[in-house]
């Protein structure tokens, strides 16, 4: 078996691997359903999805796939530029809205006091 995408890729300091060994291991402890895995785009608009707790988990290790859809709008949330033409974003790897690669940031992570059971962790797009 290979190495995982953030190691593979050395996404991480050592603090943020200690944090996420740490995280891994206060997950049951914190008897979490789920937790939100989010990053700021472009305008400052906190995007993500949330994944349940095993999900996590993986994602802790392989990234979690995204969409990329929402690097295309305004801060109104309306497109700005057409996704499937060719070049449209000027970088021909970004034609089509590929998916991306959300990396938890461990050391970011909360317990949401508001949302019953649920964590939050900020990430990076990659």
């Amino acid at each position: 078996m290979g190495s995982s995408f953030i190691a593979a890729n050395g996404l991480w300091t050592q603090h943020q691997e200690e944090a996420a060994a740490k995280l891994v291991a206060q997950l049951d402890d914190l008897n979490l359903r789920q937790v939100r895995i989010s990053w700021g785009d472009q305008h400052g608009i906190l995007r993500g999805e949330t994944l349940e707790v095993d999900a996590f988990r993986s994602a802790l290790k392989e990234g979690k796939d995204f969409q990329t859809a929402t690097l295309i709008f305004d801060s109104t949330n309306n497109p700005v530029v057409p996704p499937f033409e060719a070049d449209g974003f000027g970088d021909k790897r970004l034609t089509g809205l590929p998916d991306a690669v959300l990396v938890p940031d461990p050391t970011t992570f909360r317990v949401l006091p508001w949302a019953d059971r649920t964590g939050w962790v900020l990430s990076e797009m990659y």
